[in-house]
């Protein structure tokens, strides 16, 4: 069977993360009732599974273990391109 038989299943990911296809490269870290994936910008996403509660107990850490935790949710590089192309918050506030 060629490639384009194959399915690539995606995830539609929250904060503006987009698609991201469900493939090892993509794939960061996975606890019992969560995911979490990295996009091609190099963002890092909490997916939350619906039918299971926050298990994991908090405490105090940093990168990617605090979207495991679920005491952040996105990852955004600080550099990203998607920051430059928001309108700054003095622009909003001037319409």
């Amino acid at each position: 069977m060629s490639g384009l038989g194959i399915p690539t299943y995606a995830v539609d990911c929250p904060h503006g993360g987009g698609k991201i296809p469900l493939m090892p490269n993509y794939l960061v870290s996975v606890s019992d009732d969560a995911v979490v994936f990295r996009n091609y910008e190099g963002m890092h996403i909490r997916y939350q599974a619906e039918d299971k509660p926050t298990t994991i107990k908090q405490t105090a850490t940093t990168g990617v273990s605090e979207l495991l935790q679920g005491s952040k949710t996105a990852i955004v590089p600080k550099d990203a391109e998607r920051m430059a192309r928001r309108p700054s918050q003095h622009h909003k506030e001037s319409r």
